[in-house]
């Protein structure tokens, strides 16, 4: 919520992972990669007061605070989010009124068969492709178990199990694979 009130330099930070899906940690002489497949959701007002636009004609915004204040969040990262939606404010009377629709068992029940569906159409795709096997991480490589021992190990360690098929841990010349 109020996406823009977060520092730009931090923002613009999430650039890259959604890019490419890593996140590169570095400390010292030593660089890890780790996944970061995420999906972004924010929200944030038209205005800094919230009431651009309303009904109430409550903002007194100038232009140049809305400009400045949309400007927060950069071109590039806009870019990088696929679905924008301009959601109306709801009256009083709306939000008191009793609720529509259907019933959470129908929807969950179509949201079961839709991750069903999902499941049989990844079949086939590499394992972290698979929503389903996400978090299961596979045997540590014997590059990564010798690297346990070294100094700077925990990083290494926690990247090995992470994700094993990127992991390149320096061989340690005195140390033998566990």
């Amino acid at each position: 919520d109020e996406l823009p009130e977060f520092d730009r330099r931090v923002l613009e930070v999430l650039r890259q992972p959604m890019e490419s899906g890593m996140v590169t940690i570095s400390r010292a002489a030593h660089q890890a990669d780790f996944p970061a497949r995420f999906q972004l959701i924010a929200a944030m007002n038209p205005c800094p007061c919230g009431y651009l636009g309303h009904a109430s004609g409550k903002c007194h915004c100038s232009t140049e605070v809305v400009a400045r204040y949309r400007n927060k969040i950069s071109g590039p990262l806009l870019d990088r989010i696929d679905l924008q939606v301009d959601v109306a404010s709801l009256s009083p009377a709306a939000v008191a009124a009793p609720a529509g629709g259907e019933a959470s068992a129908v929807i969950a029940a179509r949201v079961a068969h839709a991750y069903l569906l999902q499941l049989q159409r990844h079949t086939h795709q590499p394992p972290h492709r698979q929503t389903a096997q996400q978090g299961h991480p596979g045997r540590l490589p014997d590059a990564c178990r010798t690297a346990v021992h070294l100094p700077h190990a925990g990083l290494h360690e926690a990247q090995c199990r992470i994700a094993p098929p990127r992991c390149s841990a320096p061989q340690h010349p005195h140390r033998k694979a566990l």
